[in-house]
């Protein structure tokens, strides 16, 4: 477990940096979100067990960063909503502050597993994604979606209620877009 979350650490800072040197980008907030992940990696217990995970603990915001083949030099970040209603677990990712997708799945062991799909100019896509809780507050996953021909990763870090109210993500709930 303990190479898992040093890759997650490893990847994510990675995307991160490459996400500095784009135009337009807050440099403070993805400073501020490095220094926040290499604090909370450096406080996991050395653990070789993953967490126990149930529907309701996942339920939160998380602050994702990934990359794909097609962006793999600019890597992308956004907020991932989760919550458990009827049985499954709902999402929203909000890419970008552009992109919204939605979706539903299901835990198995400590790997969430969804089904998504977004909308661009009135045609919809589909994908699906797995994630591998490294903590409580830690999300490894791999994805795919029908429009591309390649894994693409992400990597996740549990918001605070702190972090909730001060970071500058756009606060986009699952039950109000899933309504």
């Amino acid at each position: 477990m303990e190479s898992k979350r040093k890759e997650w650490l490893e990847k994510s800072l990675e995307i991160l940096e490459k996400k500095m040197t784009s135009r337009g980008t807050d440099l403070v907030a993805l400073e501020l979100e490095m220094e926040k992940r290499k604090t909370l990696f450096n406080s996991l217990k050395k653990s070789h067990q993953g967490p126990p995970i149930s529907k309701q603990s996942i339920a939160g915001q998380y602050h994702v960063v990934g990359s794909h083949a097609d962006n793999n030099f600019k890597g992308y970040e956004g907020l991932l909503s989760l919550s458990y209603e009827k049985h499954q677990i709902r999402a929203t990712w909000q890419i970008e502050n552009e992109e919204l997708h939605c979706g539903y799945g299901m835990i198995f062991s400590n790997v969430l597993c969804l089904n998504f799909s977004y909308e661009v100019k009135e045609a919809v896509f589909h994908g699906i994604v797995a994630y591998e809780f490294l903590s409580e507050n830690t999300i490894s996953g791999i994805w795919t979606e029908q429009i591309i021909d390649s894994l693409g990763v992400e990597f996740g870090r549990k918001l605070s209620r702190f972090d909730q109210h001060s970071d500058s993500f756009q606060n986009t709930t699952v039950n109000e877009t899933l309504k």
